[in-house]
């Protein structure tokens, strides 16, 4: 299985999911969990509490510029929260 989050308001002929399905073998489930408007701490908390359910092989994450200075990421302890 192959998690991914990306492609809102791409026409669908280019989406990264569907480009994707594609060029996998078919017994390869293919999930778009993108939430438009999600900075990357909300994606990971939808990845540990949604996501983790589906125990994916591959998990793609693709960042933004903007997502570099949208991110209410925060450090405690040396670690990202």
């Amino acid at each position: 299985m192959i998690l991914l989050r990306i492609g809102y308001g791409i026409d669908r002929r280019f989406r990264f999911t569907d480009r994707i399905k594609e060029r996998v073998p078919n017994n390869y489930g293919i999930i778009n969990m993108e939430i438009w408007g999600y900075c990357t701490d909300q994606e990971f908390v939808v990845f540990k509490e949604k996501a983790l359910k589906y125990s994916p092989d591959i998990v793609c994450l693709v960042l933004f510029l903007d997502d570099l200075y949208t991110t209410n990421l925060f450090s405690v302890n040396g670690g990202i929260h």
